[in-house]
C-alpha cells in the first residue's frame, strides 16, 4: 500500500527538461548570493580548529 503511494506521488512529479528545469539567473544570483556570505578573511590571521 504504502509502496504503491509513493509510485503514485512520484508519478506526478514532472520530468527534468535537459536542464531547462531551473532558471540560469535565479541560480547565478543564489550561487552570488551565497559566495557573498563567505566571511573575508583577516590580514595576517590564520584559523584555528575552533574556527573549524
Amino acid at each position: 500500500m504504502l509502496e504503491q503511494m509513493v509510485k503514485e506521488a512520484v508519478s506526478h512529479i514532472p520530468a527534468p527538461r535537459d536542464g531547462r528545469d531551473y532558471d540560469p539567473e535565479v541560480l547565478k544570483q543564489a550561487v552570488n548570493d551565497a559566495v557573498a556570505n563567505i566571511p573575508v578573511p583577516a590580514d595576517g590571521k590564520s584559523i584555528t580548529p575552533d574556527d573549524v
